[in-house]
């Protein structure tokens, strides 16, 4: 299943991706985790701290 970011680059686990931030206009970095057959599963750090896992598109992601 490959998966490839806004620039065409492909991504795999573990990756440092950059996309905006749900409800809010700010990007901020994650790391890919897992890949769905549509989507990408991101960890990352929401504004409290805490760990937050979310899908996205891979072309919502930009490998860093």
């Amino acid at each position: 299943m490959e998966k490839k970011d806004y620039n065409g680059n492909e991504l795999n686990i573990g990756d440092v991706v950059i996309f905006i931030r749900p409800n809010y206009r700010e990007f901020v970095t994650g790391v890919a985790v897992a890949f769905t057959p549509k989507c990408v599963r991101v960890k990352y750090r929401n504004q409290r701290g805490d760990y937050v896992e979310i899908l996205q598109f891979d072309y919502q992601l930009i490998k860093r």
